[in-house]
């Protein structure tokens, strides 16, 4: 075999393996892209004062210069609510060791969910760390903030009540990303398979992002 000859067949060799490679990306999930999370820009967080689960107050400025993750839970919230801290305490994990992300859980019920509600709450979902805060307050500040700031409805007033008594309060199961500046970047519903994947995704993205 003359040296041309060996160079084509080395070529059709080699050419060979990447087909093969990326004939094998489409059934392997290891292949799999890693879900990408498109970024916007909605809405700036109006200033909050709220009180989280060991009592303390917490305040937007609490939160400028971190990258957090807001969810919209109750209580008394049988299973979605229960499942949506389980996905973000894997979250969590999987973002340890950074002292600029942090996790905000607003309470859609804050007449029942005390602090000490929801510390039992966190401890019982293995969830009571100094980086997520389970806020509860006013009530008419707290709905103005999910629905004006995160553009998040919940059942109307007429309905509210004997909703939270049933364990059956109307409310979407979305993840809110916000910057460090304090604007929400990105959404997704909680319930997809993919939530997890996109917003640490999201999240990664937000840190890489040069402070103004």
């Amino acid at each position: 075999m003359n040296k041309q000859a060996a160079q084509i067949t080395l070529f059709c060799r080699q050419l060979a393996v990447v087909i093969l490679a990326a004939s094998l990306c489409l059934i392997l999930p290891a292949c799999e892209r890693k879900p990408h999370a498109k970024l916007d820009r909605y809405k700036v967080v109006e200033p909050l004062n709220f009180t989280n689960q060991r009592n303390q107050p917490v305040s937007l400025g609490d939160l400028k210069g971190k990258v957090w993750v807001a969810s919209f839970i109750f209580t008394s919230c049988s299973l979605e609510c229960a499942y949506l801290v389980r996905r973000l305490k894997i979250m969590q994990g999987k973002l340890a060791n950074r002292d600029d992300i942090v996790l905000v859980s607003f309470s859609l019920d804050p007449k029942t969910d005390t602090p000490e509600r929801l510390m039992d709450f966190a401890r019982r979902h293995g969830e009571d760390n100094e980086e997520w805060h389970f806020l509860t307050g006013d009530g008419a500040k707290l709905n103005r903030v999910i629905k004006n700031t995160f553009y998040l409805p919940i059942t109307d007033e007429a309905l509210r009540k004997n909703l939270l008594e049933s364990n059956e309060l109307v409310h979407r199961n979305h993840f809110a990303v916000v910057d460090k500046q304090g604007t929400v970047r990105f959404y997704v519903d909680g319930m997809l398979p993919e939530a997890e994947k996109l917003v640490i995704n999201a999240v990664q993205q937000l840190l890489s992002e040069s402070d103004p």
